[in-house]
């Protein structure tokens, strides 16, 4: 491909990013719990005016440290209760990371480099969903990120600008989850310690002046929160939760044997799967070696972000976000590589790589027919994965076997466009229920009309989320007594209900009719029905 071919791909492909990031992110509806959760912290803060512990209906063990919601309490301010608001922040620190390593990338090695880097990153599984979904882990990939970057310049003596951007971004970091940045900067710091020739450059980290400046913002909260009504409890509730807890056991029953994380990392990066398992051997080959600086580094940014996760008995995927980064530029190297012919991936990862996006194409087309779908869903469905079919096989011809990285680049990028902006709207009606009900409800009742939910199957964050945007007065009730008396005394509301109380009412009351919403609870794969009974 010639040169102003392949400007014409990155720009195209740099537009598409930028579509997969921000598209739909206003439409979809929130995913419970923790996004929901979040969305209803930035709410009540919002509505409150209590900014220092996060709180809202169901979303206890939700509870972080609070700038992500304090983000998106500002962002609900300037542009309303709504998704793209909420999401804005991941979407932008997902992309302020792109960018970031593209231009450090471009910096150690050329440009072609440096964009089939990017490219990859920007195109992980995992990644992707972080822009997408709001969460903290967003935040945290970036300020780990540019804490790496910083130590990176450190190590060259370039300026201390580095040092001011490193301490900066650790200091966000701490104020955005916590424990995560801590460990992965001491981490790093102590292997580049240990592993790299110009260790004793950190000490122009000046950590003994810069660590207690940039923890001050993070005491400033936990001494006004600990002056706060039941802040002493927040805070002791806060280390025993996500701090002991996580060393000593997992949580939510989400463990997993050492291993688990390279797994769930090889995944992420499925489109690319053939390169990663040489990938990774020839990085840690690399750092053991105590040869290359830059190959020392990157397998120090390895293990910072990895390896504490891997011994620790709680296990979810975006815990070893961080480590992504480095994962990305060790595929991006390889790929480069193939392309140069100076690289042959082995044939079980090849045909692994391919079966598996093949697998995912055959279960895009079955999915509608599982789920009994309509016509149009199943023609959609059909359609994207015989486009995905085509994409593989063009992948699979002109970049394996012609060495063309930019196909596989394409097809990486293809399957995310088809999953989150042609599908994933349609699939959101599978999840929309509570949506649905608060949608319903504004139709029929005035804001300060009384709303009772009965029905806490899941205890959905969502549900009491989308109920506050309309309604001043929305309660918790499941005694059925209480439920039929509460039912006869208002003069107008609703009860939201499950069906054991819908049927005690009908018992009472034949004349009750009800409005019913069914959906899946993404964090139960189980299914809720929502029954309205409305009280004119």
């Amino acid at each position: 491909m010639n040169w102003s071919k392949q400007i014409l791909f990155q720009v195209a492909f740099g537009l598409g990013i930028l579509l997969l990031l921000f598209v739909h992110n206003g439409s979809i509806s929130l995913w419970d719990q923790d996004e929901a959760a979040y969305a209803g912290f930035g709410f009540q803060m919002l509505k409150t005016g209590k900014y220092l512990i996060p709180e809202f209906f169901w979303s206890e063990v939700h509870r972080k440290t609070p700038l992500l919601f304090w983000e998106i309490a500002a962002l609900f301010r300037l542009f309303g209760l709504n998704e793209f608001a909420l999401r804005l922040p991941n979407a932008l620190s997902v992309l302020t990371t792109i960018i970031a390593v593209f231009f450090f990338s471009k910096e150690i090695f050329d440009k072609q480099k440096a964009f089939v880097i990017a490219a990859v990153l920007a195109t992980s599984f995992l990644v992707v969903v972080l822009a997408k979904i709001a969460v903290t882990d967003a935040g945290v990939l970036m300020y780990c990120t540019l804490c790496a970057i910083s130590l990176y310049f450190i190590l060259q003596k370039t300026s201390n600008w580095w040092v001011f951007l490193f301490w900066i971004s650790f200091a966000l970091g701490l104020l955005q989850k916590g424990p995560p940045v801590v460990i992965f900067s001491l981490v790093f710091f102590i292997a580049l310690a240990v592993f790299h020739a110009d260790r004793k450059a950190l000490l122009f980290l000046k950590p003994w002046f810069g660590l207690p400046l940039a923890i001050l913002p993070f005491l400033y909260w936990l001494n006004l929160t600990y002056q706060s009504e039941s802040g002493a409890d927040f805070i002791s509730w806060f280390v025993d939760w996500y701090i002991l807890k996580r060393i000593n056991s997992s949580v939510f029953g989400q463990t997993g044997p050492p291993g688990t994380h390279l797994i769930f990392m090889a995944l992420s990066f499925l489109p690319y799967f053939m390169f990663f398992p040489q990938a990774l051997w020839v990085g840690m080959h690399d750092l053991f070696k105590r040869k290359d600086p830059n190959a020392i580094f990157f397998g120090c940014w390895l293990v910072a972000g990895w390896l504490f996760y891997e011994i620790s008995p709680s296990k979810l995927p975006t815990y070893v976000i961080a480590a992504h980064i480095p994962v990305a530029f060790l595929i991006g190297n390889k790929m480069v590589d193939l392309s140069a012919a100076k690289f042959n991936p082995k044939k079980v990862f090849v045909l692994l790589q391919y079966l598996l996006l093949g697998l995912i194409s055959v279960a895009i087309f079955v999915l509608p027919f599982i789920l009994k779908f309509g016509i149009e869903f199943k023609i959609l469905f059909a359609i994207s994965a015989s486009v995905l079919i085509l994409f593989l096989f063009l992948s699979y011809y002109f970049g394996y076997r012609q060495r063309n990285i930019l196909w596989l680049l394409g097809f990486g990028l293809a399957l995310q466009l088809i999953v989150w902006v042609v599908l994933m709207p349609k699939v959101d009606k599978l999840k929309d229920a509570t949506k649905q009900v608060a949608i319903y409800l504004k139709s029929e009742l005035p804001e300060n009309a009384i709303v009772i939910i009965g029905n806490d199957f899941g205890r959905p964050p969502s549900l009491p989320f989308y109920l506050m945007q309309h309604f001043d007065d929305v309660r918790e009730q499941k005694d059925l007594e209480l439920l039929w008396s509460l039912y006869n005394s208002m003069q107008q509301g609703a009860l939201i209900l499950n069906k054991e109380q819908y049927d005690f009412f009908k018992i009472r009351n034949q004349a009750i009719i009800c409005r019913q919403f069914s959906s899946f609870l993404t964090d139960r794969k189980e299914r809720s029905d929502y029954y309205v009974v409305v009280q004119y």
